[in-house]
């Protein structure tokens, strides 16, 4: 009866040792992998933040490749950015505007030499 009992108690000791050491593991795992991600959505934030301020480009028009771009200054660096949405009237060669743009997924025009796919809102031409 000793014998038993006692086979029993080792038999539980080891089968709840072993439970505790992979859930252990499980947890460092886990947490690990919501640090990685929850880094990842803060860096797509600061992203998207960037991208909400409103800022001053210069349009310019080209027969060729993408017809209309938008020269805008970004973090001391210029980009070119390709507007899917521009109004007409703000398609003047040299014209100062302001505005805000997301990221588009429309596909760039072929020979087009741009940075950026956007889309444009809160457009409002400069006075030079």
């Amino acid at each position: 009866m000793k014998t038993l009992f006692l086979l029993s108690g080792l038999f539980l000791f080891f089968a709840c040792g072993s439970q505790k050491e992979v859930a252990a593991n499980t947890v460092n795992e886990t947490s690990e992998n919501v640090e990685d991600t929850a880094q990842d959505a803060v860096e797509d934030a600061s992203d998207t933040m960037d991208d909400n301020f409103r800022i001053v480009g210069t349009v310019h028009t080209i027969d060729k490749g993408c017809g209309v771009y938008i020269d805008a200054k970004l973090e001391d660096r210029s980009v070119k950015m390709y507007p899917v949405n521009l109004d007409e009237k703000f398609s003047v060669e040299g014209m100062f505007i302001r505005f805000t743009y997301a990221p588009s997924r429309a596909m760039q025009p072929s020979g087009c030499k741009c940075d950026r796919v956007v889309s444009l809102s809160d457009v409002t031409p400069l006075r030079k």
